[in-house]
C-alpha cells in the first residue's frame, strides 16, 4: 500500500531574501519527519527517507498541509521573504519567473529558476553572468572555476538525457560517475577521441550533436583550459592511474586524519569528477578517515552538481559526530584551513563553532575563527606528541592524539 505524507514546511537553502528551500514532509499518522528522493529519469518521487533536520530548524505552512505520496510530481518550495510558494513545477512557474525579476532577486535564485525553466540557447547568458559574477566577488578563482565545470556538466547532462534512448535512460544514469571520469573537458575539444568512441559503443550517441548542444547552451569562452584536470589528468597530462597515486600519496603524507578527510572533501568540491576515482581507491589508515570515506562515497553523487547549502551543513555536522569528541576542535580546524573559500563550508563551520560549548572546540575557538576570516593559508595550531591538549599562552593549541 502507498503511504501518504503530507508537505508541512521546509529549511531554506540560504538566508537570501528569495531563495529555495527543502521541502519537509510527514507520514500520515506519525510526527517523523521526511524529505522526497527523486526518480532522476523523470521529475517524480520514488520514496521518501527520513529527515535528522531539527524541528527549530523548518518553517512551518501555518496549519496548512499538502498530501502527497510516492510517484507523484516532486514537489518544490521557494519563500520570498516570509511568503512561501510550493507545489511542482508547472504549478509555481509563473511566481518563480515573477520573483526572479524582482530587484532584490540574487543572482543565485535567478540561474537557479533559469536552470529549471529555460531551455537549450536560452541557459546560456544566465549562466555566463553567474560565472562572471563569481569571478569578481570571490578571490582566488575557486569558486568561479568549481562554478563553471558544474554548470558545463548540467550542460552535458541535460544534452546526454535528452538524446538517450528511452529504454538506456536508467543505465546512463547508472553510469554517471564512470561518465563524469572520463570526460575530458577544454574549451578546444568537449570530448577526447576514446569518450566519443565510449559513447557510441554504449550508448549509441551522435556526440557531435551532444558537443554542438552543449556549446549552444553554456559559455565555452568562460573555461580555463586547465579544467581538464578536474575529470581526466593532471595539467602535464600523465596517466590518470599515476594521477590518482600521486594524489593518494599526497593525502596520505598529511599526519592527522582530521586534515586527510579536510583533503579528500577538497577535492571533491574543486573536482568532482577526478576526486571521485580518488575516492575509489582511497583507504586510510584511521578509523575516523574510513568511516568519512564511506560517508563520502555513499553521497557521492551531491558533489556531481554544486552542493546545496543545507547538504554541507548536514555534512559538517556528521563529521562532528563521527569523529572523536577530544578531536572535535582540530577537526573544525582542518575543515577551515581547506574549505574555508567555500562561502558554504565557511558558513557551515562558523555557525557550528558558535553553537558548540565543548572543551575541545572552545579551546581551539579563536584559531579556527581567524582561520575561517582569512581563508587559504593556514593560521595558528602546531603538533605535539603524547598529549590530546596542550594550552599555551597566546595563542591557544591542539596537539596530535595517538589516534591520527
Amino acid at each position: 500500500m502507498n503511504a501518504h505524507y503530507s508537505l508541512i514546511g521546509f529549511v531554506p537553502y540560504s538566508d537570501a531574501e528569495i531563495s529555495f528551500g527543502q521541502p519537509i514532509f510527514q507520514k500520515r499518522g506519525t510526527s517523523e519527519q521526511y524529505f522526497q528522493i527523486p526518480d532522476h529519469i523523470s521529475q517524480y518521487i520514488e520514496k521518501f527517507a527520513l529527515s535528522d533536520v531539527e524541528s527549530r530548524e523548518i518553517r512551518y505552512l501555518d496549519g496548512r498541509s499538502v498530501p502527497i505520496s510516492v510517484g507523484k510530481l516532486l514537489m518544490f518550495v521557494a519563500i520570498n521573504r516570509d511568503q512561501p510558494c510550493f507545489g511542482n513545477l508547472a504549478q509555481i512557474r509563473p511566481t518563480l519567473e515573477s520573483w526572479a525579476n524582482l530587484p532584490y532577486s540574487g543572482a543565485g535564485f535567478r540561474l537557479q529558476v533559469s536552470e529549471l525553466y529555460n531551455s537549450g540557447a536560452e541557459k546560456k547568458e544566465p549562466r555566463r553572468q553567474v560565472i562572471h559574477r563569481a569571478r569578481n566577488t570571490v578571490p582566488g578563482g575557486l569558486a568561479s572555476k568549481f562554478l563553471a565545470t558544474s554548470l558545463l556538466l548540467n550542460s552535458i547532462w541535460e544534452s546526454l538525457q535528452h538524446n538517450i534512448a528511452p529504454d538506456k535512460a536508467a543505465t546512463l544514469w547508472e553510469s554517471r560517475r564512470d561518465i563524469n571520469s572520463k570526460l575530458n573537458l577544454t574549451s578546444e575539444q568537449l570530448f577526447s577521441d576514446s569518450v566519443t568512441e565510449w559513447f557510441q559503443e554504449n550508448f549509441d550517441l551522435n556526440i557531435q550533436k551532444i558537443e554542438d548542444e552543449v556549446k549552444s547552451s553554456f559559455p565555452i569562452e568562460m573555461l580555463d583550459n586547465s579544467i581538464s584536470a578536474f575529470f581526466s589528468s593532471d595539467d602535464t597530462g600523465a596517466n590518470i592511474n599515476d594521477y590518482i597515486v600521486r594524489e593518494i600519496e599526497k593525502i596520505s603524507r598529511s599526519s592527522r586524519q582530521e586534515a586527510r578527510v579536510a583533503k579528500l572533501i577538497g577535492r571533491l568540491m574543486a573536482s568532482p569528477g577526478m576526486a571521485l576515482r580518488i575516492l575509489d581507491h582511497y583507504q586510510d589508515r584511521a578509523s575516523f578517515a574510513n568511516k568519512v570515506v564511506s560517508f563520502l562515497r555513499s553521497h557521492s553523487e551531491e558533489f556531481l552538481l554544486p552542493p546545496r547549502p543545507r547538504f554541507i551543513r548536514y555534512l559538517v555536522e556528521r563529521l562532528y559526530k563521527l569523529s572523536y569528541p577530544k578531536q572535535r576542535g582540530i577537526l573544525l580546524h582542518e575543515l577551515a584551513v581547506v574549505l574555508g573559500e567555500y562561502p558554504e563550508f565557511n558558513d557551515a563551520i562558523r555557525d557550528k563553532v558558535h553553537r558548540v560549548y565543548a572543551e575541545p572546540v572552545s579551546i581551539a575557538e579563536k584559531t579556527i575563527y581567524d582561520q575561517l576570516d582569512h581563508p587559504g593559508k593556514r593560521r595558528g595550531m602546531v603538533r605535539a606528541p603524547n598529549y590530546d591538549y596542550i594550552t599555551v599562552y597566546r595563542p591557544k593549541y591542539l596537539v596530535k592524539s595517538e589516534d591520527s
